[in-house]
């Protein structure tokens, strides 16, 4: 998988063009989208909060997405039910992870130092204990512009 425009820089900091992208804190999860028609999926956050996150004046963004081409590997995993329903907004952590290994626990899979040439999956956990395992080709971080009406 490339990375194409933005790195994964802490668990919970995605990182594009010098912008800080928390989806812990300042971004919530709202959905995940598969497009049959293009073999792709698309993972979208809103900006739910009033003001600029972090002070960045130069953010004008209601959110962001993540758009995976040419899906290889999409894996989903259960929430906890007695966790409410708000927690599915919320990541946890972000990781990479190993593609081929066989071990079920994500952070068995990840490594401190990844090369350009790794193969890797990105894995997403949520507070709510979902997680999204995904694969592709490329990935790439849009920004959402907010709407000036």
């Amino acid at each position: 998988m490339k990375l194409t425009n933005f790195e994964i820089t802490s668990l919970i900091v995605l990182e594009s063009d010098g912008l800080i992208w928390d989806v812990h804190n300042v971004f919530h999860f709202e959905e995940l989208v598969l497009r049959c028609e293009d073999n792709s999926a698309l993972m979208r956050w809103s900006a739910p909060f009033s003001g600029i996150p972090f002070g960045d004046e130069t953010r004008d963004a209601a959110g962001m997405e993540l758009l995976f081409g040419d899906l290889k590997f999409l894996q989903i995993g259960p929430r906890d039910a007695e966790l409410p329903l708000k927690e599915d907004r919320c990541v946890a952590s972000v990781i990479k992870v190993e593609s081929k290994s066989v071990e079920p626990n994500p952070w068995f899979r990840t490594r401190k130092i990844w090369g350009d040439s790794d193969e890797f999956r990105v894995f997403f956990d949520f507070q709510s204990a979902r997680t999204i395992e995904i694969e592709s080709a490329t990935v790439e971080l849009c920004p959402l512009k907010k709407n000036k009406n």
